[in-house]
């Protein structure tokens, strides 16, 4: 067995060989960790904006049901543009009244 001297401590080919095997399981297992909880944020990135868009939907169907405004879907049905359709009504009652007179 090779004996190489560092200062006080004598270290030995099996120490460093258990060395570098603890750093790859180390280097192994935190990789492990942050894919795992990567991937965990991403799909509840992913379930959220999916939820933000059935609300979304939901609102543009209860605006659209009142029947002031319609929307453009595409093939897929998603909203691409939008129509706004106005009406009004006006009433008015007018009387008029006059005196005429012949004055110099």
């Amino acid at each position: 067995m090779k004996y190489l001297k560092f200062g006080v401590e004598v270290v030995t080919a099996r120490d460093v060989v258990i060395s570098i095997v603890f750093f790859v399981l180390g280097l192994v297992s935190s990789w492990w960790t942050s894919v795992y909880f990567y991937e965990k944020s991403l799909n509840d990135s992913k379930a959220s904006a999916e939820e933000a868009e059935r609300v979304n939907q939901l609102i543009f169907r209860g605006i659209e049901s009142i029947g002031t405004i319609q929307y453009s879907r595409d093939n897929s049905g998603k909203i691409v543009g939008v129509k706004i359709e106005l009406s009004g009504h006006a009433s008015g009652n007018v009387t008029a009244t006059g005196t005429l007179t012949d004055a110099p």
